[in-house]
């Protein structure tokens, strides 16, 4: 006796009354994993949230001009994670079919603003155009994620120079403090991935221009903030041109001071007080024809200078 059961399909008591339609195919012949509908409930934000972090003297709102962001992401992992909004940061909560089940999707949608909402409470004005008008909690966290890691390799050579920079004090109930500004930096440095050969050279050639030529690294470190995926050729370049620029410089000033040494001296030999560079018409010596009258020759070239600077003056 034939069956009008498909072959693959269970039988007896294993079959469903109705079985589920998908894509006009029954569920139990698609292909893969079982379509599992997620029931998702509103969650509250409780005022231990706000406790937690309000109570923790370390920690602050999240700013880019604080350099917070270690401190602050771990914290707020750990209190969205008291709720299990860490989930919605995450984007591992699928949203729920409107069709199948309205109120899933709208509590869904709703613990998406309401984790978007906590985060805005607790970071400075500066840090929200990240989040203003996103619905999507995770998307909201990827834009800070952005904003405050992987910045570029000045970023990391700053944080490195900071961090070498750091020496415990003699006082020791500073240590403490001392070591976990270490760790936040190492963290910080570490989000930018891992320094290669090339941001370590930035470091070394950005260090030993501190002493001797700060405006070049004053000026490459801008340039380098502007063109976060620019190479430590581009400095190398730079120093190169510094080179040929004192080189040519150093020539010129030499090549003037030559001239200067060369210039022949003057013939002149004074009759009256033997001395080079005049004659005894203008000598201003006893017996020379200028004796006495020094001052009235400053006078008149004082004078003349100033007939001079104010005739300038007048025809501007």
């Amino acid at each position: 006796m034939g069956s009008n059961v498909p072959t693959g399909l269970p039988v007896g008591n294993n079959v469903p009354a109705v079985l589920p339609v998908i894509n006009n195919v029954p569920a139990a012949i698609v292909q893969g994993p079982a379509v599992v509908t997620q029931s998702v409930s509103s969650i509250a934000i409780t005022n231990s949230m706000f406790s937690a972090l309000s109570n923790d003297t370390k920690f602050s709102p999240l700013s880019l001009a604080k350099d917070n962001w270690p401190k602050w992401k771990q914290k707020l992992l750990q209190v969205l994670g008291m709720s299990d909004l860490d989930d919605y940061i995450f984007g591992t909560i699928n949203q729920p079919d409107t069709a199948i089940d309205p109120t899933s999707a709208r509590n869904w949608s709703k613990n998406h603003v309401k984790t978007v909402s906590f985060l805005s409470m607790h970071v400075e004005d500066s840090e929200l155009p990240y989040l203003t008008g996103v619905a999507d909690a995770s998307v909201a966290w990827n834009k800070l994620l952005a904003r405050h890691e992987k910045q570029g390799p000045i970023t990391q050579v700053r944080l490195i120079q900071e961090a070498l920079s750091i020496s415990y004090s003699d006082d020791v109930s500073s240590w403490p403090a001392t070591t976990d500004r270490l760790r936040e930096l190492c963290s910080r440095i570490y989000s930018q991935l891992v320094p290669d050969e090339d941001v370590m050279f930035l470091v070394t050639m950005l260090n030993a221009l501190e002493q001797k030529a700060d405006h070049i690294r004053s000026e490459m470190t801008s340039y380098f903030l502007s063109n976060p995926t620019a190479t430590s050729a581009v400095l190398a370049n730079r120093i190169n041109q510094e080179v040929i620029y004192k080189a040519k410089a150093e020539s010129s000033s030499e090549i003037a001071l030559t001239a200067q040494h060369k210039r022949p001296k003057s013939t002149k030999i004074c009759s009256n007080c033997k001395r080079s560079g005049h004659l005894a018409n203008t000598c201003f010596q006893k017996g020379g024809t200028m004796e006495g009258k020094k001052d009235e020759v400053l006078a008149a070239k004082a004078k003349s200078c100033h007939d001079y600077f104010l005739f300038l003056a007048l025809s501007l």
